[in-house]
């Protein structure tokens, strides 16, 4: 007799977390996460993704915000406004939310460093947002390039021909 209480074989669950994986880890890095999306970092086919993602949206484990597009429910909540003032003897009023802390000099810069690698990966997560608008546009100019090339072709052959 299986000591095993789940009747998901074992290799179904492992795709499953995968996949459930590597959902929390594109939203925790603002990434918009779709069908081809998972397929792409995960390696698998798109078949299994739709079956693993259409069990866990009937689960409640993820949310479809649209088609082909997901959610994780139970994510982190949504970020609170933050400030800092910095008053003239150099201390800093920092705001999170409706909680006010009042920081020396050195505890700023101390939360600078402790910080540092959230904030290389905020420029990382804008660059790559940035990219994916340019590369949006460039596509279009290239699909009127090729389409304008295709005519400028089709007149040169009625000319020569």
């Amino acid at each position: 007799m299986s000591s095993h209480t789940n009747d998901t074989p074992p290799k179904r669950r492992m795709t499953g977390q995968l996949i459930m994986d590597a959902i929390m880890d594109l939203h925790n890095s603002e990434q918009v996460i779709t069908r081809e999306l998972l397929v792409e970092v995960t390696g698998l086919k798109m078949t299994v993704v739709d079956d693993h993602v259409g069990r866990m949206v009937e689960e409640e484990k993820i949310r479809r915000v649209k088609a082909g597009v997901f959610i994780p429910l139970g994510a982190h909540r949504p970020a609170r406004p933050i400030t800092r003032t910095i008053l003239p003897d150099g201390t800093s009023v920092l705001e999170v939310g409706d909680k006010v802390d009042i920081l020396s000099p050195r505890e700023a810069r101390m939360l600078g460093e402790i910080f540092g690698g959230a904030g290389m990966q905020y420029a990382s997560i804008q660059l790559s947002h940035e990219v994916g608008v340019a590369n949006g546009h460039n596509d279009v100019l290239l699909k009127e390039a090729r389409r304008r090339i295709a005519e400028l072709e089709r007149q040169v052959r009625g000319l020569a021909g």
